[in-house]
């Protein structure tokens, strides 16, 4: 199929402003953009902080991300709670020592029955992963409400 040379030229301006604004990028845009990815995937392939649990056979390592994993499922059993992320700390015999739950709370739940809970079910989930009591005296767990969010109504 030939093409006619009114059919080869833009369509509109939009076109050739697009064109323009694509050739004033420099290439210290695209360094800075690169730089961003790169961080991104290093800390996607960072290896995992361990954390140490203890069962009837002895001590052992989880993967920090498998016990943030497993936190933030249960917590988003929590009514009205969606974690956005979980955060484990250990100390030098890495034994846990600190829980950090962000999460979005439903619009028009109760803050701080919402947090409470989400804190209950971040120490219980621990306990049963780490086979260790994971009590919120001996161990910090923190719980950040970083957003609001509408729940999911019934469909109509």
């Amino acid at each position: 199929m030939e093409m006619r040379p009114e059919e080869l030229e833009p369509p509109s301006d939009l076109l050739a402003r697009a064109a323009g604004e694509l050739r004033q990028l420099t290439d210290d845009g695209w360094v800075r953009a690169e730089r961003g990815v790169l961080d991104r995937v290093a800390r996607a392939l960072r290896a995992a902080p361990q954390v140490r649990g203890r069962h009837d056979g002895g001590t052992f390592l989880l993967a920090g991300t498998v016990l943030s994993a497993r936190v933030a499922a249960e917590v988003d059993r929590v009514p009205g709670a969606r974690a956005f992320s979980v955060h484990v700390s250990t100390d030098d015999g890495d034994w846990l020592d600190g829980v950090t739950v962000a999460l979005s709370v439903a619009y028009g739940t109760q803050i701080s029955a919402v947090s409470a809970e989400a804190r209950r079910v971040a120490a219980a989930t621990a306990t049963a992963a780490l086979g260790v009591r994971v009590t919120t005296d001996q161990v910090v767990v923190d719980v950040v409400v970083e957003d609001v969010h509408l729940e999911d109504g019934p469909a109509e």
